[in-house]
């Protein structure tokens, strides 16, 4: 409105990028038409607020006092005029007094971050709050404090770009303020609570009339309340920026302006939410029943490298499974246990919530951990681990060390343990059962799973794993857990069987049926097999380790029990055995004989000694002897004191060993003889009958008495019959022509025919020593008729004296005229 000639305009159009303008002429009645007025956007420059730079869109409509040649430039255009009464204020109908800005501000960057003391570390979340989108992020974070920072502009133009010389006096446009505020809404079983907005402004100094121009940045920091937080708790965040100012208008009709005028501005809201999950994934397994395996990693004992791994049914009930981590560690030994814990994994990938399965080779033999790790949105994340044993190369081998040797511990060590003396019985118990003792202690082993200890027990791991997310206990072929692998040397088993047959194991083979070892890392055995003297048991021990790998080793023992047999002990002489007196003081001159055999197993050695009967250490000879010779004349270099004693007694020790190393000793004693038996009497006559000179039988008899030796005894006699006394050299031993031995004392004979017959005896010691030969004085046998030649009257007697007869024999006559031969009459008498 203008005093006297003077036109008002009314301009409602936005100060856009466009060239128009449009004005309305309003008359003094408040009628008005709107007018379109074109013209260059630097001409509206001149006359409103800018509108060029980007996002500083106003609309202004206002009342102003202008004169003609001030508002427009009167070489640009022509504007109608119409002339009213003087008015100072904008009180006419379609008229409008504002500023506004319709372009918001923006929020170029913006973190809230919330957090918590953890002892002298900090743990916290992130979450963006720069977009317009209701951003929403799992936490398990819970936090005592909350963080932002916000970084918001609004450029709006600036009061020094544009020439004042017209109404605009001065403006300014930028930031008037920044505010955070939050809610945290938690749900129980009594319902759903919320907690009162917490808000909190950021540089309280700008205001409309205070704008910030530039870059606006807020930092603060807030205690969250209702705290500690808990699982499921949803942290609701807002964060808001205004712009807005003012302008003031020159007043051309006095020396002031108009003013300031507040714009209206618009305000930018983001939000975002922090939802606290505090609970890690589960798998269904855990705690409830499901078919889906938490971490399959196919057998447990593997030969081939390929390694496929697949897992199922885990799930997050709040956040969601974000991914999975999956890591393949070869372990290695620590000690005694088994571990992965500060190792560079083999495989180590990270995979999207959707995948199930994954693929991977093996390439070293060795006992392999696959860690599998579910990871929530919050950052919460549950591992599970399983072991594996890969092996396609290693194998079990045999020591042959002599002190790792298979063996039958029960049989004969100074056999070499290869025969058995003791016979299964089942009426003993316990250690007189005499059962067979097996023993292989470090004969086998799978040397490489030794070495790298492949069957120890695992370590925890590190961070430990929830129970029922590993195997803590378990044994191949099902699985391989934490526990160690009951083992000796690699082996995880040992089985034996055995077999018998009585011909030297020649047809025992390789075994269908084998038997468990119980206590298999004692690794020895005690079975119980029937057996008996000459039989050979061979027993077969099976060795496994975990891959399955088998080897098998046997051992071959013969039975013997029974010691060998020594028997028939004597001296001989002259082809005569079964003789205990030596003849001679010459011991090297002594030949015996003995019998010694083993049926089983055959003899190994025979030794001999002589010793002194009353000192055993005064050794007279000794010797071993071939086996397959049982007649022995001592070697003189074998003797160490070759002479004895007469009438001595001396051991012949026989020490005879079989192959079992049983021995049989058999002591045999020996008298030393070196007389010759006495001589005694022989009568032509039946035992215990008077001798007798004539006899008209053809049945010659003879009898013997008195022959004896001191030291030794008659063993036996030789005698003969004869017409004459026999002499020494006809009696030998053995006896040759007619001479007979007997150990009786009498013998009888039929002679041919009537003639005088004697009988010559010679005893023998048990030395063979004989005695001197000893004749009978004759038996006449006579077969004429008698003669009487003389008679006998009873009670007559006649004068004694000598007679001579016609052969020159002198008789002696007694009175009863009986006649005795005298002997060696002198000649006197003759």
């Amino acid at each position: 409105h203008a005093r006297q000639s003077t036109t008002v305009y009314w301009l409602d159009a936005p100060l856009a990028r466009t060239s128009v303008v449009t004005a309305a002429s309003t008359t003094t009645a408040g009628r008005g038409r709107r007018i379109d007025v074109n013209m260059f956007l630097e001409t509206r420059q001149h006359i409103l607020l800018p509108g060029k730079l980007p996002g500083c869109s106003f609309e202004l409509s206002m009342c102003v006092w202008v004169r003609r040649d001030k508002l427009f430039d009167k070489d640009i255009m022509k504007v109608r005029k119409e002339k009213h009464g003087y008015i100072r204020t904008c009180t006419r109908r379609g008229f409008k007094r504002s500023a506004s800005v319709s372009t918001k501000p923006s929020i170029n960057y913006c973190l809230i971050t919330a957090e918590v003391n953890v002892g002298s570390s900090v743990e916290k979340v992130e979450i963006s709050c720069a977009d317009e989108s209701n951003t929403v992020v799992y936490s398990n974070v819970v936090a005592t404090t909350v963080k932002i920072e916000v970084k918001t502009a609004y450029r709006g133009p600036s009061a020094t770009t544009y020439p004042r010389k017209y109404y605009i006096n001065d403006f300014k446009v930028g930031i008037t303020s920044a505010t955070f505020h939050y809610t945290i809404t938690r749900e129980s079983s009594t319902g759903k609570t919320t907690t009162p907005d917490s808000t909190h402004s950021c540089n309280p100094g700008t205001s409309q009339s205070n704008p910030e121009t530039g870059i606006f940045d807020c930092s603060l920091e807030a205690a969250i309340v209702n705290t500690p937080l808990q699982h499921a708790d949803r942290f609701h965040f807002v964060a808001e920026t205004s712009n807005g100012g003012y302008v003031t208008i020159n007043n051309y009709d006095s020396s002031g302006t108009y003013g300031p005028k507040y714009y209206s501005g618009q305000t930018t809201t983001h939000k975002s939410e922090f939802v606290i999950d505090l609970v890690k994934p589960f798998h269904c397994s855990v705690g409830s029943t499901c078919t889906d395996n938490m971490l399959d990693r196919g057998p447990p004992v593997t030969k081939s490298e390929k390694l496929k791994l697949r897992w199922a049914g885990w799930s997050d009930a709040l956040a969601g499974i974000k991914l999975y981590e999956l890591a393949v560690y070869k372990m290695k030994a620590f000690g005694y246990k088994l571990t992965h814990n500060g190792e560079t994994a083999l495989v180590r990938e990270t995979l999207d919530a959707t995948t199930r399965v994954y693929n991977t080779t093996l390439i070293d033999p060795g006992v392999y951990a696959v860690v599998l790790t579910a990871e929530d949105n919050a950052g919460n994340h549950q591992t599970a681990r399983r072991f594996l044993i890969f092996d396609n190369v290693n194998v079990v081998s045999i020591n042959t060390a002599e002190d790792k040797v298979l063996v039958v511990n029960s049989a004969a060590e100074n056999t070499s343990y290869t025969w058995l003396t003791s016979l299964q019985s089942s009426s003993y118990t316990g250690d007189q059962a005499s059962n067979v003792d097996i023993y292989w202690r470090g004969h086998f082993a799978n040397v490489f799973h030794n070495t790298h200890k492949f069957l120890n027990g695992s370590s925890s791991n590190s961070p430990p794993i929830a129970a029922g997310y590993e195997e803590l206990t378990g044994q191949p072929p099902d699985t391989v857990s934490r526990e160690a692998i009951p083992n000796v040397n690699g082996i995880v088993k040992y089985e034996v069987s055995r077999a018998v047959d009585h011909d030297g194991g020649r047809s025992l083979n390789s075994p269908d049926s084998w038997s468990n070892v119980d206590d298999f890392q004692r690794e020895t055995m005690t079975v119980d097999i029937p057996r008996e003297d000459g039989d050979s048991v061979r027993v077969w021990v099976r060795a496994t380790d975990v891959m399955g790998n088998t080897k098998t080793d046997s051992v071959l023992v013969h039975v013997d029990s029974s010691p060998p047999v020594v028997q028939d002990v004597w001296l001989s002489r002259h082809g005569r055995t079964q003789l205990a007196v030596h003849h001679s003081t010459d011991l090297s001159d002594l030949t015996f004989e003995f019998e010694s055999y083993d049926y089983h197993s055959g003899l190994k050695t025979i030794h001999w000694r002589l010793h002194d009967s009353v000192d055993p250490d005064l050794t007279h000879g000794s010797g071993h002897v071939a086996v397959r010779r049982h007649k022995i004349t001592p070697d003189m270099s074998k003797m160490v004191k070759p002479h004895g004693d007469h009438d001595f007694d001396y051991d012949l020790v026989i020490t005879s060993t079989n192959n079992a190393m049983l021995t049989t000793v058999f002591t045999y004693k020996i008298t030393v003889d070196t007389t010759a038996p006495h001589t005694g009497v022989v009568s032509d006559s039946e035992q215990s009958q008077p001798d007798i000179d004539f006899q008209q039988e053809f049945t010659q008899h003879a009898s013997w008495q008195g022959f004896f030796d001191r030291e030794s005894g008659v063993m036996f006699y030789q005698y003969a019959f004869s017409d004459a006394c026999l002499t020494a050299n006809v009696f030998t031993v053995p006896p040759t022509g007619n001479v007979k031995e007997t150990t009786l004392t009498y013998a009888s004979r039929t002679v041919s025919g009537p003639g005088t017959y004697h009988c010559t005896v010679v005893a023998y010691n048990k030395a063979l020593e004989p005695s001197e030969p000893v004749c009978s004085d004759g038996v006449t046998v006579d077969t004429s008729a008698p003669e009487i030649h003389e008679v006998s009257v009873e009670n007559s007697w006649t004068k004694d004296g000598l007679v001579k007869d016609s052969t020159g024999h002198v008789w002696y006559i007694d009175r009863n005229r009986f006649r005795v031969l005298v002997e060696q009459p002198s000649d006197s008498c003759r």
